[in-house]
């Protein structure tokens, strides 16, 4: 029901009800303008706000609410009743502004006919807005009731106050927009309005379609606001537990909240509506996936593409609180068909541990703690469950050989982004938070002997990634043994499924290795071996590295100014003279670790553990292309009048043989190690594949007395990867 009022019957009203503060009143008294208050029923507000975005018509239409379709619409009523109140002045002025707003482009002035449908359209185009300003916080409630408005009592709705200023070039018919510019009412059987209060201070109790005062409701057990249509209602009787994660107008929480069945229909029958062309009121556009159990969840359309293959006998059946929400609705689960997608259970691990889930800037450096796997013959009798080890960095005892005997360590520094697409549809934050959790085993850090509290797996932001979707995860040094056999099987799985870096330019894999972790001869192996494979556009290293040298990854030769030996050098020092690009392939600037940035990002565990089996094949050829019966003195020692006193001397003859080797072919000697004990590497033999890994021996070795001995072991390995019966016939 739409009526208007005038001021004496306003007035009437607030002495009525003893307001000494009315909500709402005529406030502007000069004689240049006008004012009128609309009173509009809930029902009726619902209907414009519907017809308004709803109507099968051209957006002219839709946004004037009145236009060349022959629909009948509300509106056309509410400007039916404004345009018969007897103040022939006022619509003088409603003329006066659809001639400004409506004047043809070669200026001619509109005729009556014109000018009278040219009126209207300002008075519906500005009403219906200021209309659909008083519904906005219930548009979901208005698309949930679009088929049974008839459901919502009379007596109840709004009383609008408009004003129209048609005499200065700027004139307008609009709401204010201000404090007294509206208010909500209730009235009884007889029309009378028995209740007045400020627009919005109310809400809709959808239990029985009534406006009701927001705290009883609020402060009850009984009732909770449904975060889909906005209203309060009955969470035992009418409403369902369910999560969201869709992005826009407020639709998206971690836990699970309380939503109206009818809500949850609804959304339920979004997509089927939206194929045949109906409008879908926004917070109903999405699709919803069950677990078959106690976890529902809302997400955008398109977001899965699994159903869930359970019929409506079975979900009848289920004996849970979404089990009763089936029940409830029979008839429409009776239907057969799958309403829901599948929801895969997260993963989330059972932890104590007061872990840092935060993404933190990109300098952020936490206290560094070598992690390893501690050997359990040590400690026969004492503790028993503690199964690894971690230790301060910078003790006296991290010689080489102690990092080769209970590492060597990698620190490694995985650039991914969150997938848009994943199984886990929480929080970016959330799922960022998970994957380091998981990077723990359960009960973390039972089981560990450490020096100080930390974590082994940190969150950190990156410039060359965008902010929203892109993290780089950063570990602690792990023992290789810890990376290839301790961490947690699932942790893989979430990383694989939820982040993905593989097809993306700027994510990269970087390494680091210790630089106390090897000898000086070793080192010079090391970086022998990487430099020339780079230099000779090595097959073994563009498969590994998955990517050619790039922006992020530049393939520049070692520099060590006045040396005829730059790379030797390198290693003795620790550094290169003239080098500040952090984005050299290999990026000596760290004081303490080599970083290796080669590597293409990624997020799979054969991919990632081959990178550091890459590694550590050269870090295990170094240590035995360098074994010599006497120490090297690689270096001349001075007295103290800083003349030699001891010459240093020339490489021992094995190691300049296999430095030789080397520079005259890096591949080969790299290969061929990692060939006489292929099950020592089987990442890097997985991560490249059969066919490939084949013909790169063959071309490797084209030539070689071994080629055939090397070809026939490739192939008793792949034989023996995909049948192990024939693996133990062919050894």
């Amino acid at each position: 029901m739409i009526e208007l009022l005038n001021s004496s019957e306003v007035q009437a009203i607030n002495e009525r009800l003893e307001m000494e503060y009315p909500p709402i009143s005529f406030r502007d008294t000069r004689a240049e303008s006008f004012e009128i208050i609309f009173k509009i029923s809930l029902r009726d507000a619902l209907q414009i706000y519907l017809q308004r975005h709803s109507r099968p018509a051209s957006e002219a239409v839709r946004d004037a609410g009145w236009g060349e379709s022959s629909e009948p619409t509300l509106m056309t009523d509410i400007v039916e009743e404004f345009s018969a109140v007897a103040y022939t002045e006022m619509w003088e002025w409603v003329e006066q502004i659809a001639h400004r707003m409506s004047e043809t482009q070669d200026g001619e002035d509109l005729g009556p006919n014109e000018l009278d449908d040219a009126a209207r359209k300002v008075i519906a185009s500005n009403l219906a807005g200021n209309v659909e300003r008083l519904v906005h916080d219930y548009a979901g409630y208005a698309y949930k009731m679009r088929d049974r408005l008839d459901e919502i009592p009379e007596g109840q709705g709004y009383l609008m106050r408009v004003k129209l200023n048609p005499n200065t070039r700027y004139s307008y018919i609009s709401s204010i927009g201000s404090y007294g510019d509206s208010a909500m009412y209730i009235s009884n059987s007889a029309d009378t309005i028995t209740k007045l209060v400020r627009w919005n201070t109310w809400v809709i109790d959808s239990s029985v379609n009534r406006l009701s005062e927001r705290e009883p409701l609020q402060g009850s057990r009984t009732y909770t606001e449904c975060k889909v249509c906005r209203t309060f209602n009955k969470r035992g009787t009418n409403m369902t537990v369910i999560r969201s994660i869709k992005r826009n107008d407020g639709m998206r929480w971690r836990s699970q909240k309380k939503v109206c069945n009818d809500c949850i229909i609804q959304i339920l029958m979004a997509k089927e509506h939206i194929d045949r062309g109906d409008w879908v009121a926004p917070n109903f556009k999405g699709c919803i996936a069950y677990d078959g159990d106690k976890s529902m969840m809302i997400a955008p359309i398109d977001t899965f593409t699994q159903k869930l293959d359970l019929n409506s006998a079975e979900l009848l059946a289920i004996d849970s609180e979404h089990g009763r929400f089936f029940r409830k609705y029979e008839d429409f689960f009776e239907v057969t068909r799958n309403w829901f997608y599948e929801l895969q259970p997260v993963v989330t691990g059972d932890f104590n541990y007061a872990f840092n889930e935060s993404v933190n800037l990109y300098n952020y450096q936490p206290s560094i703690f070598y992690t390893s796997v501690r050997d359990r013959t040590l400690f026969p009798f004492r503790h028993i469950n503690e199964q690894f080890g971690s230790e301060t960095t910078g003790q006296h005892h991290q010689t080489p050989e102690w990092y080769r005997k209970n590492g060597p360590f990698y620190g490694v520094e995985l650039e991914c982004y969150v997938k848009r697409n994943r199984p886990d549809y929480r929080d970016l934050s959330v799922v960022k938070g998970n994957a380091i959790r998981l990077f723990h085993p359960d009960g973390y850090p039972n089981g560990y002997v450490q020096d100080g509290p930390h974590q082994l797996l940190i969150a950190k932001g990156d410039g060359s990634l965008d902010s929203t979707y892109g993290v780089e995860f950063v570990s602690q040094p792990l023992s290789y043994d810890y990376w290839l056999n301790n961490v947690p099987e699932r942790f893989w799985s979430y990383f694989k499924d939820n982040f993905h870096a593989r097809n993306v330019t700027e994510c990269g894999i970087h390494v680091h290795i210790g630089w106390r972790s090897m000898t000086v001869p070793e080192r010079w192996v090391f970086l022998a071996l990487l430099t020339k494979m780079q230099d000779q556009e090595s097959t073994l290293l563009a498969h590994i590295a998955g990517r050619p040298p790039n922006r992020f990854a530049r393939y520049n030769t070692l520099v060590y100014q006045g040396t005829e030996n730059p790379t030797f050098n390198v290693a003795l020092n620790g550094k290169q003279t003239q080098s500040d690009n952090k984005y050299e392939a290999i990026n000596t600037l760290h004081e303490h670790t080599i970083e290796l940035r080669h590597f293409q990002g990624n997020t799979g565990k054969n991919s990632i553990l081959s990178i550091l089996q890459f590694i550590q094949s050269m870090y295990d050829f170094a240590e035995f292309a360098t074994r010599v019966s006497e120490p090297w003195q690689y270096f001349d020692i001075y007295d103290d009048d800083g003349e030699v006193e001891v010459p240093g001397t020339p490489p021992p003859e094995n190691i300049g043989r296999w430095i030789s080797d080397i520079n005259k072919n890096a591949e080969q000697v790299l290969l061929g190690w990692i060939l006489k004990d292929i099950s020592r590497y089987d990442y890097i033999y997985k991560r490249i594949g059969y066919p490939a890994f084949r013909d790169m021996v063959e071309e490797t070795f084209e030539g070689n007395e071994d080629r055939n001995s090397f070809l026939n072991l490739v192939n008793r390995r792949m034989l023996g990867m995909n049948n192990p019966t024939q693996q133990t016939n062919a050894t």
